[in-house]
């Protein structure tokens, strides 16, 4: 799976599980995403499948889980906003 990936799952308000590697390897850290917005599991099958159980068996966590996703996406990775990030970095080129 892809950074983007996971950014699209989190703005469709979808808990999401997070191998270790996979947050190393993207370059999602807590520094990025807040550690209450994706569940971050041992990269082991039994992690991954001890974190997907976790959220079938919590409503209420798989509920919080993606309504703070789809606040933290919305708050600061919409289009418009990552468009104009650019245009001004582009423009400081000049």
């Amino acid at each position: 799976s892809s950074a983007l990936a996971i950014y699209e799952y989190m703005a469709c308000g979808k808990p999401t599980v997070i191998p270790e590697y996979s947050t190393e390897k993207m370059g999602i850290n807590d520094d990025i995403l807040p550690d209450d917005c994706f569940l971050k599991v041992e990269n082991t099958s039994l992690g991954i499948a001890g974190g997907i159980n976790l959220l079938l068996e919590d409503k209420y966590l798989r509920r919080h889980m993606g309504e703070k996703a789809r606040k933290f996406v919305e708050n600061g990775y919409d289009w418009d906003e990552i468009a104009s990030r650019y245009e001004s970095a582009l423009s400081s080129l000049r």
